[in-house]
């Protein structure tokens, strides 16, 4: 946290005139009066850290299993060469296999409902195939109690790409119940997964083969 105060400057013209020798007593007045406002600081600012040091100490572990599908199309979709841009791409939760942990508390797919959007950049090579990709993801997390009344919502960002070892990070903010909630840490590579429900084409033509699985986690602060 960044405490604003003035900045004090002082200007100590030293002249070997016998005329500077009545304002001495000027001199040493503001003199005094600078190290005052500086020991004033120097105890404000101990006050401070002790104060902020009491907020947003509670570390909490933070996880998020999200299992689900991208349903195009996109809101918008550019071709600049061998790049494709695809703008609000939406993507789904599916099934009941998706959860949310929070300081030890698994908030399981049935308390969860989930909006979210992602931004894709995909660099193709000469035969377009995705060579690599980078995506911006918005995504809203609503967490309902057993009455079904809204407890709160975890809402993150987060960005990532397909480079091998580099899965990307995010940040996640609570409302409601969870007020004050601030959420870092990093998220593997998004992975296939097949679904359990998937038959065949003809058989359940609305169900995908597989999903994409996103897994993150880090640390919260309440």
């Amino acid at each position: 946290m960044l405490i604003p105060f003035p900045l004090i400057r002082y200007e100590f013209l030293i002249k070997q005139s016998g005329e500077q020798i009545a304002g001495g007593e000027k001199m040493k007045k503001r003199i005094i009066v600078a190290f005052m406002i500086l020991a004033l600081i120097f105890t404000i600012i101990p006050m401070v850290g002790t104060v902020t040091a009491g907020k947003g100490t509670n570390k909490m572990d933070f996880q998020i299993h999200l299992v689900g599908i991208a349903a195009p199309p996109p809101e918008s979709s550019i071709e600049a060469g061998r790049n494709l841009i695809m703008k609000d791409l939406p993507f789904v939760m599916m099934g009941d296999m998706s959860w949310v942990k929070i300081d030890g508390e698994t908030i399981t797919a049935e308390f969860l409902d989930y909006e979210g959007t992602m931004d894709v950049q995909q660099h193709l090579d000469e035969f377009g195939e995705v060579k690599f990709a980078q995506v911006f993801v918005n995504e809203i997390y609503y967490i309902y109690d057993e009455e079904e009344d809204l407890r709160g919502t975890i809402v993150v960002k987060a960005l990532g790409n397909n480079k091998a070892g580099n899965g990307g990070t995010f940040v996640g903010k609570g409302t409601g119940e969870f007020e004050g909630l601030i959420a870092k840490g990093a998220q593997d590579l998004m992975y296939p997964l097949p679904n359990p429900d998937y038959v065949d084409p003809d058989t359940t033509p609305d169900e995908p083969e597989t999903f994409s699985v996103l897994d993150r986690s880090g640390t919260a602060k309440q």
